[in-house]
């Protein structure tokens, strides 16, 4: 016997009409209030289909983790209060967002968050909020003043042999970072907050010196949690 078939799934526009019309078949006095049902329902359908797109990634990269490591089984790491802070932190900021890399970096952030080498709960959330304010630019300074060298040639960027130069020279050789304005001013946000070591990013530096990671402990601390565990 043949299986039955799905039924096809519903437009966004159709579920929003009939949520629209539950309204009126409620009687709502306000015309407005229909309008406001309407775009509650544009919003929250979408965003409910987020979320459980977060949650499901998230379910999965624990059990992926899982099959190569000790990690212990979901139904065990629920009950670690640190875990389901982590958790929750990092869902409201998936909330925030679609980058595909932030939503990375915030799955890496609930699986590096339990462990022996965890870091303490307040830096936990600390680091969650930086995922959280940070752009998908900050983010990939940081790789870059993790590893110059090894970030231009993911980028397909060939390390350039320099007797002098300076790192932002290096780094407005990788996509998106051409704007000298925004490249000054994200790396202002990443020095005020501890992650880069003092220096500069403008400063003349021998050949050598300027493919050296320039993080700052802190800074090391935060790539570690926000990086897949399964290659740290």
């Amino acid at each position: 016997m043949g299986g039955v078939e799905k039924p096809p799934k519903k437009s966004t526009s159709r579920e929003v009409a009939e949520i629209a019309a539950e309204g009126a078949l409620g009687m709502i006095p306000v015309a407005g209030s229909l309008l406001a049902a309407a775009f509650v329902a544009a919003v929250g359908i979408p965003f409910g289909r987020r979320q459980q797109e977060w949650f499901e990634s998230v379910a999965e990269a624990i059990e992926d983790l899982r099959a190569r490591s000790e990690l212990p089984p979901l139904e065990e790491l629920v009950k670690h209060p640190v875990f389901l802070d982590a958790v929750v932190r990092a869902s409201r900021a998936a909330d925030a967002t679609h980058s595909e890399s932030k939503l990375t970096a915030l799955r890496n952030a609930i699986l590096n968050s339990t462990g022996p080498a965890a870091p303490e709960v307040d830096a936990q959330a600390r680091f969650i909020r930086f995922v959280d304010e940070f752009s998908e630019i900050h983010i990939r300074m940081l790789a870059f003043f993790g590893d110059p060298r090894r970030t231009l040639e993911r980028a397909g960027v060939e390390p350039p042999n320099l007797m002098m130069g300076s790192r932002k020279h290096l780094l407005q050789m990788l996509p998106g970072f051409t704007d000298d304005e925004l490249v000054e001013l994200v790396y202002r946000d990443l020095s005020d907050a501890g992650l880069v070591s003092s220096g500069g990013i403008s400063v003349t530096m021998t050949g050598a010196g300027i493919y050296e990671p320039s993080l700052s402990p802190l800074g090391r601390r935060f790539m570690r949690f926000i990086e897949d565990p399964a290659t740290a």
